[in-house]
C-alpha cells in the first residue's frame, strides 16, 4: 500500500493539483491518515477512479487518438490523463483540446434525431401530418367509390333518358348526374378512418 501526498498523486497522474483536490472532496480518492497527515492510498484510489470512469469517454479517447494518428496529428492527450470521473472542468484538459469531441457530436446528432422524431409525432397527433399508408388507403378507397359511381350512371339514367324526347333535357340530366358523381372527388379524405 503506497501512500503519497495529494500533490504527488496529481503529479504521477499528470493532473493539475486542483483537480486532485476536487476528486478528494467528492470522495473518489481513498485517503489515509498517517501521523496526522492525510495521504492518498495510490492503489485504492486508482481502483476507485477506474470504477468511476465513464466508459464512453475512454472509448472516445481511443477513437480520437486513432483519428489523430490517421491524420498525422500529434497525440494531444493520453488516455490515462483523460478525466476519469466524467468532469468537464479545465483541470482535466492538459492540452486544451477535447478528447471526446466525436462523442459530443454523436450525442448532439442523437438529440437532434429525437427532437425531430418528437416533432413528427406531435404533428401527426394534431393532424398536420398523416402517414403515407393512410393517404394511400383513403385515396384508393375514394377512387374505387368514384369509379363504381361513374359505372352506375348509365343504369341510373337509362330509364329517365328513355322517357325524355328533348335532347337538351337529356344533356342536362347527364350533366347533373356526372357532376353529382364527380363531386365525390372534391369531398375531403378521411385518413385512418373507414369511409
Amino acid at each position: 500500500m503506497a501512500l503519497v501526498s495529494l500533490r504527488e498523486f496529481a503529479r504521477q497522474r499528470g493532473w493539475n493539483p486542483g483537480y486532485a483536490h476536487k476528486l478528494k472532496s467528492r470522495g473518489v480518492l481513498v485517503m489515509r491518515d498517517e501521523g496526522g497527515k492525510e495521504l492518498v492510498d495510490v492503489e485504492a484510489s486508482n481502483a476507485a477512479i477506474e470504477a468511476a470512469k465513464d466508459p464512453a469517454k475512454g472509448y472516445m479517447a481511443e477513437v480520437n487518438s486513432a483519428q489523430r494518428q490517421r491524420h498525422g496529428k500529434p497525440e494531444s492527450m493520453d488516455i490515462d490523463r483523460a478525466d476519469p470521473v466524467g468532469n468537464s472542468g479545465t483541470e482535466s484538459r492538459q492540452s486544451g483540446t477535447s478528447s471526446n469531441a466525436t462523442y459530443h457530436q454523436a450525442k448532439a446528432a442523437s438529440e437532434l434525431y429525437r427532437a425531430k422524431l418528437s416533432q413528427l409525432e406531435y404533428e401527426q397527433r394534431i393532424g398536420k401530418m398523416v402517414r403515407t399508408d393512410d393517404v394511400r388507403t383513403a385515396l384508393a378507397s375514394r377512387i374505387t367509390q368514384v369509379r363504381d359511381s361513374i359505372l352506375q350512371v348509365p343504369a341510373r339514367l337509362a330509364p329517365v333518358i328513355a322517357a325524355e324526347s328533348s335532347p337538351s333535357r337529356v344533356r342536362d340530366l347527364m350533366e347533373e348526374e356526372l357532376r353529382r358523381t364527380l363531386e365525390q372527388l372534391a369531398a375531403p379524405l378521411n385518413f385512418g378512418e373507414s369511409e
